[in-house]
C-alpha cells in the first residue's frame, strides 16, 4: 500500500543516491505527485530515469570517502555489493565481452562487430559509421542496439531515416534481431509526446520516423521539452544533413543532443570533403568539434597517422621504421628530441625496437596506430577490399557518343541556350539548369513530360540537400519562365538506340541476365521502360510514386515489381530512380547502366553498391555510364 506523501523530500538540482546500487544522480525539474507518491526525473551518468521517492536517498557529504565509511562501521549488504559490482563491470570495465552474441539471426561477419566494440569503448557512446556501401550498416546498427539493450534497459529508441527506408528498417530489425518497431508519422509522434507528458513513467518508445517528419522545429522542441532524452538514436543516410544551412542538418543537431547514445550511418562523408564530415561530427560532439578551420588543421596535421597505418598493413618488417618515422613527424615536439604523447611514444618505440613478427601482430599494430588519430573514438570505416576475400571485380566503363544535329537543336530550344552541341554560352537560371539536366538524361523524355514543369528529381532528399532552402523556393518560379516553348520530338533517339545496342551485346554474352538501369528522373524511367519493352527487352520501372507498403504485400506495388524483376525470367531490365540507390538490395544482378549522372559522385557509388555488395555471387560487376560529347 502506498503511503500518502505530504511534501517532496527533494527539489530541482538536488544530488541523490539510488538505494539499490548507490548510484549518484541529480534531480531535474519539479517532482510529480502520482498515486500518493512523489516521482523524480533523475539524471545519472549515462541515462535519465523516473524514480519514486522511496527509492532515493539524499547524498551525505560525509559519506564521500570509503575510508570514513569503514571507520564509522557503515557497511552495505553483501547482496547489494555484488549487484553494484556486477553493474559496474557491465557498464564500465567489461567492454570487450559481447553479451548479446548469438542473440541475432544473422550470418557471423567479424567486421560487422567493429562498430559495436568501438561504441562500447567510446567515452560518450557516440559514433559515425562510414562503411562502404553494401557492407551491412543496418546489421551493425542492430548489433549495437541488441548489445546496449543487454547491458541496460533502453526505454526509448528512435530510428531516423529517409521515408523510403522506414519499412526496410522495420522488417530487418524484426526478422534478424527480433525487435518490434513502429513506423510513426508526425501525428503519432505528437500523440506519444502527449502521453509522455501526462505519464512519464510509461513512455516506452520504439519508433522509426522519417527525416522529413523530424524537420519540423516545433515537433523537435516538444520532443526535447516533454521527453527530454532518448536512450539510443540511430540516423541512417546521415549524409543528407551534410549542408549545415538545411533543415535536415538542424534536425540532426537537435536530435543528436537528445540522445544518450547516438549512431550515425553513412557511406559518403569521407568522399565529400572535410566540411561535410565536420558537420556530422559537430552534431555528435558539439563541444569537441566547434570550429571547421581547427578541424581541417587537425586532419592535415594527422595525415601521417593514416600513412603509417597503410605502411604496416603490408606486414613487412622492413617498413616498420618508415611507419615510425611518419609518426615522429606528427607527434614529435618542437625541439625534435621527444614525443610528448606517451601512447604514441610507446608505439614508435615498438615499431623501431620490436616490430611484429606475425600477421596477428601486424594487425594489432595497425589498430594501435589508428587509435592515435583524433577521430578514432568517434569514427569507424570499413572498406570492401579489407574484408571481402572474394569480392567481385568491378569493371566500369564510361561510354561517350555525339547526338544528331536535330537532337542538338531540340536541346538548345528546350534549355534556352545559344551555342551548338550542348555547350552553353550564357548564365542559366535554376529552371534552365533543371531542364538541361533532364534533357541530358533523355531529350525525348524531357519533351514528352514538358521539362518546363517544376520537376526536380524523384526524391528531393538525395540532392536537394545540396541546395539551400532559399534557393529551393525560387526554382518553381524559374521553371515557369515566360516565352518557353516545348520543341518537337527529334526523329531519332540516339541515346536510346545506344542503350539497346549495349543490352543486345550483354544478352549475347550472357543470355537471360538481368540489367539494372538508373536515372535521376521519373519521366526518363517511364519512357525507357516502355521503349525497351517495345524493343524486345521487357522492362519494369520503379520510382517514389510507385506505392510501397512491405507490411501489406497485396498493396506493395514497388516490392512486387522488384520481386518480379528478380524472379520472372522474362523480365530483363529494371529502370529505377534514386529510390533504388539507397537501402535496396540487387545482388542477384551484376550489370548496371548509369543512364544519367547526378551532381554528387557518391550517389553513383550508392547506385553501384546495390549490386556490388555482400552476397554478390558473380566474379565481376559491370557498370556502364553513358554520356554525350561535343563534336
Amino acid at each position: 500500500m502506498n503511503r500518502m506523501a505530504t511534501a517532496p523530500q527533494f527539489g530541482p538540482r538536488d544530488s541523490v543516491v539510488l538505494r539499490g546500487t548507490r548510484e549518484m544522480g541529480r534531480v531535474e525539474g519539479e517532482p510529480v505527485l502520482d498515486a500518493g507518491e512523489y516521482w523524480y526525473r533523475v539524471r545519472f551518468v549515462r541515462r535519465v530515469e523516473n524514480v519514486v521517492e522511496e527509492d532515493l536517498d539524499a547524498v551525505d557529504q560525509a559519506d564521500s570517502s570509503l575510508v570514513e565509511l569503514a571507520m564509522r562501521g557503515r557497511w552495505g549488504r553483501v547482496a547489494a555489493f555484488r549487484c553494484a559490482l556486477a553493474i559496474d563491470r557491465i557498464t564500465n570495465s567489461n567492454k570487450s565481452t559481447i553479451y548479446a552474441y548469438r542473440a541475432q539471426r544473422i550470418l557471423f561477419e567479424p567486421y560487422q562487430y567493429k562498430p559495436l566494440l568501438k561504441i562500447l569503448n567510446s567515452p560518450d557512446r557516440r559514433l559515425l559509421v562510414a562503411d562502404e556501401v553494401g557492407l551491412g550498416k543496418t546489421i551493425e546498427a542492430g548489433l549495437i542496439l541488441t548489445e546496449l539493450e543487454a547491458r541496460q534497459y533502453l526505454d526509448k529508441v528512435l530510428i531516423v531515416c529517409p521515408s523510403r527506408l522506414r519499412d526496410k528498417w522495420k522488417e530487418e530489425l524484426n526478422r534478424k534481431f527480433g525487435q518490434d518497431f513502429e513506423i510513426v508519422d508526425r501525428r503519432a509522434l505528437q500523440e506519444y509526446i502527449t502521453r509522455a507528458e501526462q505519464n512519464p513513467d510509461r513512455s516506452r518508445l520504439r519508433a522509426i520516423v522519417s527525416m522529413q517528419t523530424l524537420r519540423s522545429q516545433d515537433l523537435l522542441q516538444r520532443l526535447e521539452g516533454e521527453v527530454g532524452y532518448i536512450d539510443l538514436v540511430i540516423v541512417d543516410e546521415a549524409h543528407h544533413a551534410r549542408n549545415p544551412e538545411t533543415m535536415t542538418s538542424a534536425m540532426l543537431r537537435e536530435i543528436g543532443a537528445l540522445g544518450d547514445a547516438v549512431l550515425l550511418l553513412t557511406a559518403t562523408p569521407l568522399h565529400l570533403g572535410s566540411q561535410d564530415l565536420f558537420t556530422l561530427l559537430n552534431a555528435l560532439r558539439r563541444t569537441e568539434f566547434r570550429e571547421g578551420a581547427v578541424f581541417d588543421s587537425s586532419l592535415r596535421h594527422h595525415r601521417g597517422v593514416l600513412r603509417a597505418g597503410a605502411i604496416v598493413r603490408g606486414g613487412r618488417a622492413a617498413a616498420a621504421e618508415n611507419a615510425a618515422e611518419e609518426l615522429r613527424r606528427v607527434f614529435q615536439s618542437a625541439d625534435e628530441q621527444s614525443i610528448e604523447d606517451p601512447i604514441a611514444r610507446q608505439v614508435v618505440a615498438d615499431l623501431s625496437n620490436r616490430p611484429p613478427t606475425d600477421r596477428r601482430g601486424w594487425i594489432e599494430m595497425e589498430r594501435r596506430i589508428q587509435e592515435l588519430h583524433p577521430l578514432s573514438s568517434i569514427l569507424t570505416r570499413t572498406k570492401k577490399r579489407d574484408v571481402q576475400e572474394n569480392a567481385p571485380d568491378r569493371q566500369a566503363r564510361v561510354l561517350r557518343r555525339s547526338w544528331t544535329d536535330e537532337e542538338d537543336a531540340a536541346y538548345r530550344q528546350l534549355v534556352g541556350a545559344t551555342r551548338l552541341r550542348g555547350w552553353i554560352g550564357e548564365s542559366l537560371s535554376l529552371g534552365q539548369i533543371q531542364r538541361a539536366r533532364q534533357a541530358a538524361s533523355s531529350i525525348h523524355a524531357a519533351i514528352l513530360t514538358r521539362a518546363g514543369a517544376p520537376l526536380l528529381s524523384d526524391d528531393d532528399a538525395v540532392e536537394m540537400s545540396d541546395i539551400s532552402p532559399s534557393e529551393a523556393k525560387r526554382i518553381a518560379s524559374h521553371n515557369a519562365e515566360r516565352g518557353f516553348r516545348t520543341p518537337s520530338l527529334p526523329a531519332h533517339d540516339s541515346k536510346l538506340e545506344w542503350l539497346v545496342e549495349i543490352l543486345t551485346n550483354i544478352q549475347a554474352e550472357e543470355p537471360g541476365t538481368k540489367v539494372l538501369i538508373f536515372t535521376f528522373f521519373v519521366g526518363t524511367a517511364k519512357y525507357l521502360a516502355g521503349r525497351l519493352t517495345g524493343a524486345g527487352f521487357p522492362a519494369l520501372w520503379i520510382a517514389g510514386e510507385v506505392h510501397s507498403d512491405p507490411r501489406d504485400p497485396d498493396r506493395d506495388e514497388r516490392g512486387q515489381r522488384m520481386n518480379q524483376f528478380r524472379d520472372d525470367g522474362n523480365i530483363r531490365v529494371l529502370v529505377s530512380t534514386e529510390v533504388g540507390s539507397e537501402g535496396l538490395d540487387f545482388q542477384f544482378c551484376h550489370y548496371l547502366v548509369n543512364y544519367d549522372l547526378p551532381w554528387n559522385p557518391m550517389v553513383v557509388e550508392q547506385r553501384i553498391g546495390r549490386i556490388d555488395r555482400f552476397g554478390q555471387r558473380s566474379p565481376f560487376v559491370r557498370i556502364y555510364s553513358l554520356g554525350f560529347v561535343n563534336k
